[in-house]
């Protein structure tokens, strides 16, 4: 589902995606990509799994580093600029309206503080987390 969605590098308007850079062998992070690319009517985000694609990610983006990719999301717009982890997320919920709603809660006063704290608790713990096996979470 997510490939499906990542083969065009232009959106509707004609204008270059925002790429969301994820860790391509994580159960959790797998999930997320896929409800993301069903809320993603208008194919908004190219989905880039930072394994299988870092020589290019590299050379397009040399200020960003493995480690980094794969310790949390990615949010790269056209104009160069980067958002991570929360942020990130917040960020594209901004793009798919069917989690609108969600906006609420995000910006709610006090969630750029508890937000971060959230998905730094959760980010190094992923693995563990999900009950997934990597073919259960299979993108293809």
């Amino acid at each position: 589902m997510v490939k499906m969605f990542s083969c065009y590098q232009l959106n509707f308007s004609g204008q270059p995606k925002p790429e969301i850079l994820y860790d391509g062998f994580c159960p959790l992070c797998i999930r997320s990509m896929t409800l993301l690319c069903y809320c993603d009517w208008f194919q908004q985000f190219n989905y880039i799994p930072v394994e299988e694609q870092w020589t290019t990610l590299q050379k397009t983006y040399p200020q960003l580093s493995l480690e980094a990719c794969l310790a949390e999301i990615h949010l790269i717009f056209p104009n160069g600029s980067v958002k991570t982890g929360f942020f990130a997320l917040r960020e594209m919920i901004h793009y798919l309206p069917l989690l609108w709603p969600l906006l609420f809660i995000l910006y709610f006063p006090g969630a750029s503080l508890l937000g971060p704290k959230i998905y730094s608790f959760v980010a190094p713990r992923r693995k563990r987390l999900t009950r997934c096996s990597f073919d259960s979470c299979s993108l293809k």
